[in-house]
């Protein structure tokens, strides 16, 4: 490492260039912060209801098995994040938040990049636009925090590259990390990964710098700087371990950096008269969480708790199961937007692997020249230069085998989890660049600008336009039923009308089949109504079913224009187990999913209730006969 060490700038110019690198990064990400609808990130929701918890009981949450709190599994978390929000919106009225909770989409498929639908976590109800107030102000208040965050995990990342290499290969690095698209999307939400992000960093940061006290061990006035040093190291540390759990991990990084340090300089005592130095701040900021969880759960991590809060892996984790989800690993490094729901092109993720496998053979490439001129006395424990970098790297195993043990528990292939080693991360780069010949790094040096402009598109590119509701349309087919039925929460005040309908005549076993209902508000629905579509046997026995909000979930049925009408268009699978010769019936309704309260159809003069061959709360559309699949021609 001492071929690519610090090379100094002209004065004022490298704080200059860093300062810069902050600015453009903090302007990015509050326009994401903008960008992204309201609790359209993973968990955030969760995230805010800790925080309004903490504001409203002056308490923490008090979880137990599928709790029933708005918090969910979130609600076992180190609770510095949430703290430190509810003392920043503490001042604002967050009464209104558990209304919100009746807005959570349960129909969203989260998680699945291939959705088409029902990809939004939140219904929108046009309220959380600017002038932000209650809620929607408290988050993004946290959002601003998160930002701040990320941008002194970028600080120490910088501080950290800066000792092995020079300014410019340092600030090139750091760039290119602080540009990854899902590092702004995730930056810019209410979550308590950024705050772990930077206080793993600047962890690492500060401890590489403390191992220079064992760089000379014969200047015996170091030591009481030295020693001084732990009360801010073990701050620092109580904040990763108040953080998050996996926060844990760095003090076995601190206990290595501390018994080096005492190893070079021959000085046993320099372990004890440090240590104590770095448990009293772990202990205040900290420590007194793991003997709460002690004392409340049996358990200091509350991992029990947790367990029974989330959806547990249902088959052990194989060899080859794992490797199924390493893409969606490396997929949701670099950027997988909303919750999980909103994937680049194929094409991006190439050129990004392209450049991964670049950077990753850069470094082993170093890796392989180094050990091949490597002398163990100089190196191996001896040199501060190595020790400092394996300080870094010791750090990303440790998360990687923390990664490994959540996947053995839950689905967890996220690649946010590495961004507490961004430090490892950016110097395994810089190292990789420096192999490279001057005209190449001047390619390189033109990837943070390239990963910039793919974030100052994102946003309109991939975020935006999947929460834009589909436009209202017509049915315009002559073989439209008409339909004239009208629905509502009494049968005297009805807010919706079914004007028309397509069904097709025949269906296929195996085979999707689309049908086309036209809805229209005729008074203002007092909840957002969700919809059900039932494909049902002779028996009465549910075929097939589809059940969601309208417009993909895009169209709270509170926010439609009174009169306008909207079409659904409704796929529906039938199953291949079904007879062909069989008629089967279609049957809809609305209901409110939060308790399952159907509304009643009525005749368009409000004279009595529906019931054609359907209960009153629900309405017969129809009939499809079952047809033998059409044989391929060979």
């Amino acid at each position: 490492m001492h071929a690519t060490g610090p090379k100094p700038w002209p004065e004022g110019r490298e704080r200059l260039w860093i300062a810069g690198l902050l600015l453009f990064f903090a302007l990015l990400a509050a326009y994401f912060s903008v960008a992204v609808p309201a609790f359209e990130t993973p968990d955030e929701f969760q995230h805010l209801a800790f925080v309004q918890h903490v504001v409203t009981w002056y308490d923490l949450p008090r979880s137990e098995p599928n709790t029933p709190g708005l918090w969910q599994q979130q609600g076992t978390q180190a609770p510095l994040y949430y703290i430190a929000g509810a003392i920043l919106t503490g001042w604002i009225d967050l009464s209104d938040f558990p209304v919100l909770a009746d807005r959570i989409n349960p129909y969203a498929h989260l998680g699945q990049e291939t959705a088409t639908e029902n990809r939004n976590y939140f219904l929108a109800h046009g309220d959380d636009g600017w002038p932000w107030s209650g809620s929607f102000l408290a988050l993004h208040i946290l959002r601003l925090w998160s930002i701040l965050l990320c941008c002194t995990t970028l600080w120490a990342t910088y501080r950290f590259v800066r000792l092995f290499l020079n300014p410019a290969v340092a600030l090139s690095t750091s760039a290119a990390l602080a540009f990854v698209p899902q590092f702004v999307f995730i930056g810019a939400a209410a979550s308590n990964d950024n705050l772990i992000a930077a206080a793993a960093s600047v962890l690492i940061w500060r401890l590489a710098e403390w191992m220079r006290f064992g760089d000379d061990p014969h200047r015996p006035q170091d030591r009481p700087l030295a020693v001084r040093q732990g009360w801010w190291l073990g701050a620092w540390l109580g904040i990763a371990l108040g953080a998050k759990l996996s926060g844990l991990g760095l003090t076995a990084v601190v206990l290595l950096a501390l018994a080096w340090i005492a190893w070079r300089r021959g000085d046993g005592r320099f372990v004890i008269d440090a240590g104590w130095r770095m448990a009293v701040p772990v202990a205040m900021v900290s420590g007194w969480w793991y003997v709460r969880n002690l004392a409340m759960y049996g358990d200091p991590l509350a991992w029990n708790i947790w367990e029974a809060n989330i959806d547990l892996r249902r088959e052990a984790l194989t060899v080859a199961g794992l490797a199924r989800e390493l893409p969606a690993m490396f997929r949701s490094f670099w950027g997988v937007f909303g919750g999980l729901t909103l994937p680049y092109p194929e094409a991006v993720y190439t050129v990004l692997g392209i450049l991964t496998l670049i950077a990753a053979a850069g470094f082993l490439l170093w890796v392989g020249q180094r050990a091949r001129r490597l002398e163990p006395e100089q190196y191996l424990f001896h040199n501060v230069r190595f020790m400092q970098g394996m300080l870094a790297f010791t750090w990303l195993g440790i998360l990687l085998a923390a990664w490994m043990r959540f996947m053995l528990v839950a689905p967890a292939a996220q690649g946010r989890y590495l961004f507490p080693a961004l430090p490892a991360l950016a110097l395994a780069y810089g190292l990789a660049i420096c192999l490279w010949p001057t005209g190449i790094r001047n390619v390189v040096a033109a990837i943070p600008a390239g990963l910039f402009l793919l974030c100052a598109v994102t946003p309109t590119w991939i975020i935006e336009p999947a929460f834009v509701p589909p436009e209202p349309l017509r049915y315009a087919d002559a073989d439209w039923e008409v339909r004239r039925d009208w629905t509502g929460p009494a049968d005297d005040h009805p807010s919706m009308r079914l004007s028309a309908i397509d069904l097709p005549s025949a269906v296929t076993p195996g085979q999707p089949v689309r049908v086309h209902l036209q809805l229209a508000a005729v008074a203002r629905p007092q909840s957002d109504w969700a919809l059900f579509l039932h494909l049902r046997d002779r028996d009465g026995n549910i075929v097939a079913q589809f059940d969601s909000f309208p417009g993909g979930g895009l169209w709270p049925t509170t926010q439609w224009p009174i009169g306008e009408e909207r079409q659904e268009r409704i796929t529906v699978s039938v199953p291949a187990h079904v007879e062909p010769g069989a008629e089967l019936a279609w049957v809809f309704g609305l209901y409110h999913p939060g308790h399952w309260t159907r509304t009643h159809w009525v005749d368009p003069d409000h004279t009595g209730p529906i019931n054609r061959d359907a209960t009153p709360n629900e309405l017969f559309l129809g009939t499809s006969r079952v047809v033998q699949p059409v044989a391929a021609e060979g």
